[in-house]
């Protein structure tokens, strides 16, 4: 017998259904529907359901994705599938790619040999750099070595942790990312965005006005002193020192200059007053209505590299990387071409269905040994798969 199509023209108010006429007997292979959403007053999910003569509903698929208020959908069943709701690529893709370290820093630098000063020309130290252990200058021309910067006195001075063994001036620098050995380490991506179709990666490493307050489990950060209305951003990341650790949280909503929500999906594992807050663009956060199956990339360059070290980079999401989801590009040793200046690429890709609020991290791993760095050819890449 032929396949037999049969509508149901009738507009009828949810919920409404098809009865299979008694004595009769059909098999499905696809359904569709569609939801005029005009006169809904909130957000809402198409489903289609089968519900046995007795009354008890056997079979129910809810669409993939939540419908705006006022908005209609068509969404289609077939055998072995999930129920598919259609729509355009303008309004389900999504993406991002955030850069990393770099580019070159503006300005010309010179080192002297036995002194942990670098002075520069047309520099900008204190913008362009931080000081601390995950920060070092690499410096390109003949003499290539990287210094850790301890100290910044100005655009056109700063401190190395160590004296340079040789001397170089008027020379090129781009920033290094020194990695500690036999822990996960953030990669540090803090360039400019390729590409962000919906402006929501931020590139801002910026130190918030006053303190903030952050409870354990609560999704409500309080301010005082604080501007989070001019400040922040909503789906920007934030960085919360204290109580044993640092939080990363992902705003949800900014009530006011002293108050802001973050999502439930990264809520503070610590409770700390009077922190000084700092937004971290090292991280994607998905937002609301963009929830869906992510292709996620990252790429770093492993610099310097040592024979028989042990690295590997790892995607993570939401959670500490002891716990997290995630998968490794590799888990064995690797071994650089030179115990020197061997250098290694690497590209981790993996497919996740992520909910609005979730944080993706990349982070890198050491066993021993050698300096990390990234170019600015490299980054982290979140792509929503459109239907």
């Amino acid at each position: 017998m032929a396949d037999v199509t049969i509508v149901d023209s009738e507009v009828a108010n949810t919920p409404t259904d098809y009865q299979v006429p008694a004595a009769q007997e059909i098999i499905l292979k696809s359904i569709t529907a569609h939801f005029n959403g005009s006169g809904a007053g909130s957000l809402f999910v198409p489903t289609l359901q089968i519900i046995a003569p007795d009354g008890v509903t056997t079979w129910s698929y809810p669409a993939s994705k939540s419908v705006a208020a006022g908005a209609s959908a068509d969404v289609a069943w077939f055998p072995g599938g999930g129920l598919i709701q259609a729509g355009t690529p303008s309004t389900t893709f999504h993406g991002v790619r955030a850069l990393c370290l770099g580019p070159d820093l503006t300005g010309t630098l010179t080192k002297t040999m036995g002194s942990p000063i670098v002075t520069g020309v047309g520099t900008k130290f204190l913008t362009e750099l931080r000081p601390g252990q995950l920060y070092g200058v690499r410096f390109y021309l003949t003499n290539n070595e990287t210094l850790i910067v301890n100290t910044i006195q100005s655009d056109t001075q700063f401190t190395a942790t160590s004296n340079a063994v040789a001397t170089q001036a008027g020379d090129t620098g781009t920033v290094d990312q020194i990695i500690p050995n036999a822990t996960y380490t953030a990669a540090l991506y803090q360039g400019v965005d390729f590409f962000d179709t919906d402006d929501y990666h931020f590139t801002s490493n910026a130190t918030l006005s006053g303190t903030v307050t952050k409870t354990m489990g609560s999704s409500t950060i309080a301010g005082a002193g604080s501007s989070f209305l001019t400040e922040v951003a909503v789906n920007q990341a934030i960085k919360i020192p204290g109580g044993g650790s640092t939080d990363v949280v992902l705003v949800k909503s900014i009530e006011s200059n002293t108050s802001l929500t973050v999502w439930s999906n990264n809520l503070p594992a610590n409770t700390a007053a009077g922190q000084t807050a700092t937004l971290d663009p090292s991280v994607i956060g998905i937002p609301a209505g963009l929830d869906g199956c992510y292709l996620i990339i990252a790429q770093v360059d492993f610099r310097n590299s040592q024979d028989g070290t042990e690295r590997h980079d790892a995607i993570f999401i939401n959670i500490a990387p002891s716990h997290a989801l995630g998968i490794r590009s590799a888990d064995s040793q690797f071994y650089a071409p030179t115990a020197v200046n061997g250098e290694m690429v690497w590209t981790t890709t993996m497919a996740a269905l992520l909910n609005a609020g979730d944080i993706i991290r990349d982070w890198v791993y050491q066993a021993s040994g050698g300096l990390f760095g990234l170019t600015p050819t490299y980054g982290l890449t979140a792509v929503r798969m459109g239907i």
